[in-house]
C-alpha cells in the first residue's frame, strides 16, 4: 500500500476561496501534485466503474 499525504498548504485554501480547484488555479505547485498522486492510487485505472442496476422492467429480472 502505497502512502500519499496531502499536506496543509495556501494552495488548497486560495483555490477553495476562488471556487476553483488547484489544478486550475495553480497546476504546476506541489498541491496539484500531491492530489494528482492521491488520485492515482485511488483510482489506478483513471476510470470510475459503475454497478449496474437491475431496474425493474428492463427485461433483465428473473423473476417468472
Amino acid at each position: 500500500m502505497q502512502k500519499c499525504y496531502l499536506y496543509q498548504r495556501t494552495a488548497y485554501r486560495r483555490a477553495f476561496s476562488e471556487g476553483l480547484t488547484v489544478f486550475e488555479m495553480m497546476p504546476a505547485n506541489k498541491a496539484a501534485g500531491e492530489v494528482w498522486r492521491l488520485s492515482r492510487s485511488l483510482f489506478k485505472t483513471g476510470k470510475v466503474k459503475k454497478k449496474k442496476k437491475n431496474l425493474p422492467g428492463a427485461g433483465n429480472n428473473k423473476a417468472s
